[in-house]
């Protein structure tokens, strides 16, 4: 995977002009997590799995986005092709995502989870290095950018808990679904990409990195805050409804 200055893509428009590709793209795919996340440990209490079981799903993503990160950036870096990477990667966790539809069983849904998410992970990082480009070059505001993220994502959970109920939580396998595999998809090929004109190296890019002062404390933080946050995420929607609270109780919290 590298980083470095780029320069536009023949033909396409200004970045400028394209930035609303950024916010749609961060308001779909947002509103996509805030349909299932909240819901995704409470549907997997329905399916019988232990506190144990539900864990160590939970524990798979961060994993998994540890090597789908510098694979596919890697790939869309070596053949210069980030928006069809970013396009095949909403795909196929979108068309993933409607298999847990028909799935029962740990190992299945664990097998599930192993391979969506190495497709998905990976979108939020390819857009925002396509957006942080952008604003640098423009003076555009990031923060305007992906607020659009936080407002899908606020709406998703908040919205689907007042119309959920724990007998049947398919609609959120059907949201996410869609919005990745249709949504994300077409808006992943109007995003403004650029050509890399010079490549770093992984390994030299993290040299560099581990030169800059604080980065290795940043990195740190960024581990005890992951591994604090991640019992409290996995398992808040069971305890609320386990102290007799409801499912738009717990879209209600995600949003918060």
């Amino acid at each position: 995977m590298s980083w470095t200055l780029q320069r536009p893509l023949a033909g396409q428009q200004t970045a400028p002009s394209r930035l609303w590709v950024a916010k749609l793209y961060y308001l779909v795919f947002f509103t996509a997590i805030g349909a299932i996340a909240p819901f995704f440990n409470v549907y997997l209490g329905t399916q019988g799995l232990s506190g144990t079981e539900i864990g160590l799903i939970g524990s798979l993503p961060p994993i998994m986005a540890l090597l789908a990160n510098p694979f596919w950036g890697a790939v869309a870096d070596r053949w210069q092709i980030h928006q069809q990477v970013l396009a095949l990667c909403t795909l196929g966790a979108g068309v993933i995502s409607f298999a847990f539809l028909w799935t029962t069983g740990f190992w299945p849904i664990l097998i599930l989870v192993v391979v969506m998410v190495f497709f998905r992970a990976p979108a939020p990082a390819l857009v925002d290095s396509a957006v942080m480009d952008i604003v640098g070059r423009t003076g555009a505001s990031y923060g305007r950018q992906r607020l659009f993220g936080s407002i899908g994502f606020v709406m998703a959970s908040y919205g689907l808990g007042q119309i959920l109920s724990t007998r049947d939580l398919d609609a959120i396998f059907w949201i996410h679904g869609l919005l990745l595999a249709i949504g994300c998809t077409f808006l992943a090929l109007l995003l403004p990409v650029e050509r890399i004109a010079q490549r770093t190296n992984l390994i030299t890019g993290l040299k560099l990195m581990r030169k800059q002062a604080g980065y290795t404390s940043f990195l740190a933080m960024n581990v005890l805050m992951g591994a604090g946050a991640a019992g409290f995420i996995s398992f808040i929607g069971l305890r609320i409804l386990a102290l007799g609270g409801t499912e738009a109780q717990v879209g209600l919290a995600y949003a918060l």
